[in-house]
């Protein structure tokens, strides 16, 4: 449980500080108009794909500590049962 609340909080300090370097960008953004929607619109795709792929590694990590535990329990509950069969 302490390794997902560590990385708990790398998620949200990493959205928190790409969320505070999109607003401090359009504050001093020296480019006016269409550029600088331009390239505000292409990092904040950069940043969607960067997110969609640090939480896809993440929901891995999970599933494979879940499988894990439940094969670890699988194969407690049937040593214990008498019936040990390894999934």
């Amino acid at each position: 449980m302490a390794k997902s609340n560590g990385k708990m909080k790398v998620t949200g300090s990493f959205l928190f500080g790409s969320i505070a370097g999109v607003a401090l960008g359009m504050l001093f953004a020296p480019d006016r108009g269409k550029k600088t929607r331009r390239r505000i619109a292409t990092e904040a795709k950069e940043l969607t794909e960067h997110i969609e792929g640090y939480t896809a590694n993440v929901v891995a990590g999970w599933t494979d500590a879940l499988k894990e535990k439940t094969d670890g329990l699988r194969t407690r509950f049937a040593v214990h049962s008498g019936n040990h069969h390894p999934a």
